[in-house]
């Protein structure tokens, strides 16, 4: 039997992996930060394991990984968040374990918004309008002289960064729509993060191109379509639809795994904007959020990654998938909820603001005929129960 050790008990997307693989003959170890990490109560892990975060100590979480790769002899190590798979790229050397990852310095660029944006208007693809800042003070003219105007988006320049024998990054997106919101916004990032992005806001809506690749082509593609987010104002999805995947996407998305030559998984954000261009905002080279949604769709994305890395043949079958399915996360559904109802800002453009339509929207989901749920697995109950713990632990500590 193959063993197999996936990283972040706490995500949806190790949990997919975990049931996806398990229900092929795998034998899966999970390892994660806490206790109440929901993918270890999964009836499809076998073993598990706590580790030390990286935003702790990258040296202590790679002695708990190694000691983890001897106690168990994995066949092959899957990274599944950024923050795990940026230490693991860096020492895979190291690791007595079989990787299959892109090139550091490339997850290196994907992870790195900024360096994302040079590559993409280097090939043609259309970005927001971006400032960087790095620990800079702040100039009032500089939106002004970039031509942004308000709202802008405020984010972290990269997903996950190592800094001494820590990662950083990974902080939630926030937003402004006025210079001094913005200036009292900025003081709070700035302590914690070095690198900043402010970027225009686009409003429309969200579209996810994911997939397996191999040295830069597509094993297999997914599209789909975010229809709530888990925050109303920016956030994983809550709601997302399956849709086809043409050639106007294809020509967005399949340059940029090309020029960083890119393997294994990888999500590619954008967003379709009210003018009708589609713009990058992110590429997550790693399992994505809404992996389930291709599971339920047809596609066995973590099965088609470890067939490309052991060079089997994928038949059309496989990567054939339907479209116009629904998934929802409940607990993130009913956070967007929770959100609506207290309340999101008038100058909002994405979203009614209206509590009557959130209600509506949020319990119409119950009825819809199209429509799986992405988080709650009848035959494997345990990890959605212990989700809200899980969520609870996180935003605490």
């Amino acid at each position: 039997m193959k063993k197999i050790i996936l990283t972040d008990a706490n995500t949806y997307a190790t949990l997919s992996v975990a049931r996806s693989l398990a229900r092929k003959g795998f034998e899966i170890i999970v390892g994660g930060e806490r206790a109440t990490d929901m993918s270890f109560y999964s009836k499809s892990v076998a073993k598990k394991f706590i580790y030390t975060s990286p935003k702790k100590s990258i040296e202590r979480f790679l002695k708990d990984i190694k000691k983890a790769i001897d106690n168990y002899s994995p066949d092959m190590l899957i990274p599944v968040a950024d923050k795990t798979l940026i230490v693991i790229s860096e020492h895979r050397a190291d690791l007595k374990a079989k990787t299959f990852l892109a090139q550091d310095k490339h997850i290196k660029t994907a992870m790195n918004k900024f360096e994302t944006q040079k590559l993409a208007q280097s090939l043609g693809i259309k970005t927001p309008k971006t400032i960087f800042l790095n620990n800079d003070q702040w100039q009032s003219n500089l939106l002004q002289n970039a031509g942004i105007n308000f709202p802008v988006a405020i984010k972290a320049c990269c997903s996950a960064d190592i800094i001494g024998d820590r990662v950083i990054g990974g902080s939630n997106t926030i937003y402004s729509n006025s210079e001094e919101e913005l200036l009292s916004k900025l003081k709070v990032f700035q302590t914690r993060l070095h690198k900043l992005l402010v970027q225009e806001f686009i409003a429309g809506t969200i579209i996810g191109i994911s997939g397996i690749f191999k040295n830069g082509n597509p094993i297999a593609l997914f599209a789909y379509k975010r229809i709530r987010q888990t925050r109303p104002i920016g956030g994983p999805s809550a709601l997302a639809e399956s849709i086809a995947l043409n050639d106007t996407l294809k020509t967005q998305a399949l340059p940029l795994m090309r020029a960083l030559e890119w393997s294994g998984p990888a999500m590619l954000e954008f967003k379709t904007g009210k003018d009708g261009e589609i713009y990058l905002l992110e590429i997550n080279g790693r399992f994505w959020g809404s992996l389930p949604l291709s599971i339920f769709s047809g596609v066995d994305m973590p099965f088609l990654y470890f067939k490309s890395v052991n060079d089997m043949p994928v038949d059309s079958s496989e990567t054939f998938y339907k479209v116009g399915l629904k998934g929802r996360f409940f607990w993130g559904d009913l956070l967007n909820l929770f959100l609506r109802l207290r309340g999101i800002p008038k100058w909002w453009p994405d979203i009614s603001l209206s509590r009557i339509e959130a209600l509506r929207d949020f319990f119409a989901s119950f009825f819809d005929e199209k429509l799986v749920y992405l988080d709650f697995q009848s035959d494997d109950i345990v990890p959605f129960l212990i989700r809200p713990l899980s969520i609870f632990n996180e935003l605490l500590f």
